[in-house]
């Protein structure tokens, strides 16, 4: 949780934005990945947190499994919604993208879609929408859509530290 107030923070001043006023490659290039790292160390708390919890529920998840998507979906106790598990599947891809891409949307998110989901919300529509871009399209990470990303982080691992605690006070 610490990892998403952060997060959240760094939003808040400005220190993390990645938009089309970056006209400088190379910076834009940086800006990506620092972005990308920052999505990556939130992935792999939540990650450590999941199998912190399923061990004090004596449940521990299998060796290995990194992907917290994965881990999430196959920890029967957490019972994850599946619009979480597409949001987290959607945040590993865009945190690819702008790692590997500079955040250009080469393709879709799925062989001959047209289309890629980035794993935010949308700054339009229903609050659940998740942002959709074209392929050719830069992904654009402002303020709101990493505080967005940090709240849902943040709302993942108060469930786990709901369970570990509830585990916690049963013993």
């Amino acid at each position: 949780m610490r990892g998403a107030a952060f997060v959240a923070r760094q939003a808040d001043a400005g220190a993390f934005s990645l938009d089309a006023s970056i006209a400088d490659e190379q910076r834009h290039r940086y800006r990506s990945k620092t972005i990308a790292n920052a999505l990556r160390e939130l992935d792999r708390f939540l990650n450590l947190l999941a199998d912190a919890t399923a061990r004090s529920l004596g449940d521990p998840l299998p060796e290995g499994q990194r992907n917290t998507a994965n881990k999430l979906r196959d920890f029967d106790a957490f019972a994850i919604q599946w619009d979480d598990y597409e949001r987290l599947v959607a945040l590993g891809r865009s945190r690819a993208c702008l790692f590997y891409r500079g955040g250009q949307v080469s393709s879709g998110d799925r062989r001959g879609e047209p289309t890629f989901t980035a794993g935010w919300s949308a700054r339009t529509g229903p609050p659940d929408q998740l942002s959709r871009m074209a392929i050719g399209d830069r992904l654009a990470v402002g303020e709101i859509e990493l505080r967005d990303i940090a709240q849902f982080y943040e709302r993942l691992a108060l469930r786990l530290q709901t369970l570990a605690a509830v585990a916690v006070n049963a013993d």
